[in-house]
């Protein structure tokens, strides 16, 4: 009996320990606004640390080390832009993102860390997990997906499987990242009033909201039981999304002992001659220009209605338009666009070759593509190939 409440006191104790490190860091995400970093500010040091993660990169391939990253926190978080803007200048041969989703049926009858051990690095690799097995210490225990049981087994047993996984020679990090309440649900809402993020929104994620209280024990409890020397939890205040992509980032590089491999300077052979090469008689279907560079004004432009002042309309089958004079600049007069019905789209573009392949390209698309000329656009063919002549 006297066991029984020494262990119930130095777990009550651990919790209110672990209570108390991710409090101070809510305060730390809700203390007091910083002004926020523009974009400008942002993108100039995160461009320094892709530079880092790059030197990272070559340094993992040459010493064939093993990093195994651990992202965890709340939902909306921030633990996809983290990763994304890790793996935005990198190889995906080196760094590879996993995110897992429902465990399937034959996955659910596996020892539950099986699932997960075969997307462990090999060497020269870097593994991103977007969510990992504290799915079973989080949204698991929260939504009655694993029993009371199977979670104190979970938390019993991870800093065994952890500490084997750094035995074997993997650089094993854990990152947590906050937000409060009040960002939560913000974030929620722009999830919901954008249509590029709803695929974000699911109703797991609506529980996450209301089950506010519920996910910070879990998450107490989880930090308790996991957070050890050997592999500790690393916190990220997260209100700020632009900081705490910068702040995670450059914590990861100052964890791992990489250095800047020497690379030899690369010359450029001479190309070779062109010889009795010819650019093939062929009908190469080209890819709409909906956005295209006006050669009068240099100035990108977005397609519409109209195509430099051509209306386009679903039935329409080709059309062209004569640029006017411009001493010196005999090759702009003219740009050809067709409209194929070949191309998928009812606006579909297509832009002849400049020069001498210009007509023919026409000829093999109508005779080749099903494309008809309108009365009067061989006439001004004509023209086009006077122009150039």
């Amino acid at each position: 009996m006297a066991k029984d409440k020494s262990k119930k006191k130095k777990k009550g104790k651990e919790l209110e320990t672990a209570g108390k490190v991710v409090a101070a860091a809510t305060e730390q995400v809700s203390g007091e606004p910083k002004p926020n970093m523009s974009r400008k500010d942002f993108e100039k040091e995160m461009e320094k640390l892709q530079v880092e993660l790059v030197k990272l990169q070559e340094w993992v391939k040459f010493s064939g080390a093993k990093i195994c990253v651990l992202f965890e926190g709340r939902d909306t978080a921030g633990k996809g832009g983290v990763i994304k803007r890790i793996t935005e200048r990198v190889s995906p041969r080196v760094f590879r993102v996993v995110a897992l989703g429902t465990p399937t049926d034959r996955e659910k009858s596996q020892m539950y860390f099986q699932r997960y051990i075969p997307y462990l690095p090999a060497a020269g690799e870097v593994v991103l997990f977007d969510r990992s097995w504290y799915n079973r210490a989080g949204v698991e225990r929260v939504m009655g997906f694993a029993t009371p049981e199977q979670v104190e087994t979970f938390l019993r047993n991870t800093p065994w499987v952890e500490n084997s996984i750094i035995q074997s020679g993997v650089i094993l990090i854990k990152y947590w990242l906050e937000v409060d309440m009040e960002e939560q649900a913000k974030r929620f809402q722009e999830r919901n009033d954008d249509y590029r993020k709803i695929w974000k929104l699911s109703p797991m994620d609506v529980q996450a909201q209301a089950r506010w209280y519920d996910y910070s024990r879990a998450r107490n409890a989880m930090f308790a039981a996991t957070d050890t020397p050997q592999c500790p939890w690393y916190v990220v205040p997260s209100n700020d999304q632009r900081r705490a992509r910068l702040n995670c980032i450059t914590h990861f590089l100052s964890l791992i002992p990489y250095e800047e491999v020497p690379r030899e300077p690369i010359k450029f052979p001479k190309r070779q001659a062109k010889g009795d090469y010819k650019e093939p008689d062929y009908p190469y279907r080209y890819v709409p220009e909906k956005f295209y560079i006006n050669p009068r004004s240099g100035r990108q432009r977005a397609g519409g209605r109209s195509f430099h002042g051509i209306e386009r309309s679903r039935g329409a089958t080709a059309a062209a338009e004569v640029w006017p004079e411009s001493p010196g600049r005999e090759e702009e007069k003219v740009r050809i666009a067709v409209i194929s019905r070949t191309v998928p789209g009812p606006d579909a573009i297509r832009p002849a070759w400049r020069g001498d392949h210009q007509p023919d390209l026409h000829r093999r698309m109508g005779n080749h593509a099903g494309v008809g000329r309108p009365d009067g656009l061989q006439r001004r063919l004509g023209h086009a190939r006077r122009g150039q002549s």
